[in-house]
């Protein structure tokens, strides 16, 4: 199987298998506009592609919102300080987030080693 069309460009297959993506994924970030075939005609993308395809689908494993994955998309194009300065942002904002539930989970542990049901908490 020939990995790079007659063209140059990578088909939809090997253009996710480089991108670490799912064709269900990619089929996604394009109807999204985040990842768009370089000739949309042939459905053909760029070999230079394959960096902003990892990185979308390392964004997404970290559970980064499509929202948000799509800013970081525009703005690494400036600078990956600022892409990388938001999406910290983001990620401190979950931790936060997740100390809180941990709180939350502690004391249901607590009242059930007392024996102790909440109702209506």
């Amino acid at each position: 199987m020939v990995a790079e069309g007659v063209r140059g460009g990578l088909s939809r297959g090997e253009f996710a298998r480089r991108g670490g993506l799912s064709p269900e994924a990619l089929r996604l970030y394009e109807r999204s506009g985040l990842l768009v075939p370089d000739r949309v005609g042939d459905w053909f993308y760029a070999p230079g592609q394959v960096e902003r395809a990892r990185r979308i689908g390392l964004l997404r494993r970290l559970g980064v919102p499509s929202a948000l994955v799509a800013l970081v998309a525009q703005v690494v194009d400036l600078g990956g300080a600022e892409a990388a300065a938001r999406v910290g942002g983001w990620w401190r904002a979950q931790e936060e987030a997740m100390r809180s539930r941990r709180g939350a989970l502690e004391e249901l542990r607590l009242s059930w080693a007392k024996g102790f049901v909440l109702v209506g908490a």
